[in-house]
């Protein structure tokens, strides 16, 4: 990502990469009097230019902020049509209890893998700061990761074929053309169909 801004700098200010190899030789916060890129006129540069690394990139639409309100919008579609779901099934007081826990259970199994992927980045972090990594230690983080994630999982599939279990033939076809069309759906988003 930091090569991106870079890159993103350098074209902005009119130089070819070749300009940014110049900019590594020359001593820190100066930059060459006259950079010749291959296809433009010569750019004079001032004497003293702000690295690339501490100029403020410009807002894009993948700053964090909109990555989560794009999260949050396809959440709040997901739990839409789960609700539509809920109600085509029309559960009975004991399937719906069965529900909320298989959702409560896979509520467990989303936060686990947050838990598994921060450990993971500590694991790194802790061990990028001694002298010498030991890779070992990341691995036996991962695995212990692993081990809570798919004892997690293993209750979630459980309370889910439970819930499975419970509903009539009915119910089953309801749930079953409502998988498809959401797969089908969720095709039609992510493939694009060849003009011709």
């Amino acid at each position: 990502m930091k090569s991106i801004k870079i890159r993103a700098v350098v074209a902005t200010l009119g130089l070819s990469l070749l300009a940014q190899g110049a900019w590594a030789q020359t001593p820190a916060n100066t930059a060459p009097a006259a950079v010749m890129p291959p296809t433009a006129a010569p750019v004079t540069l001032p004497a003293v230019v702000t690295p690339p690394s501490t100029v403020a990139a410009p807002a894009t639409a993948n700053t964090p902020a909109v990555n989560a309100s794009t999260r949050q919008a396809i959440q709040a579609e997901r739990a839409k049509q789960q609700q539509a779901l809920v109600e085509k099934l029309n559960l009975s007081p004991a399937q719906k209890i069965q529900f909320d826990a298989a959702q409560a259970a896979r509520q467990e199994v989303r936060k686990q893998k947050r838990a598994n992927m921060l450990a993971h980045r500590k694991a790194i972090s802790e061990q990028v700061t001694q002298e010498q990594m030991d890779p070992r230690a990341v691995i036996e983080v991962d695995k212990q990761s692993r081990a809570m994630m798919d004892a997690k999982r293993m209750v979630a599939e459980q309370k889910w074929l439970a819930f499975w279990d419970s509903l009539n033939p009915e119910q089953r076809k309801t749930f079953t053309a409502d998988m498809k069309t959401r797969k089908e759906q969720q095709a039609k988003k992510t493939h694009v169909t060849p003009h011709g």
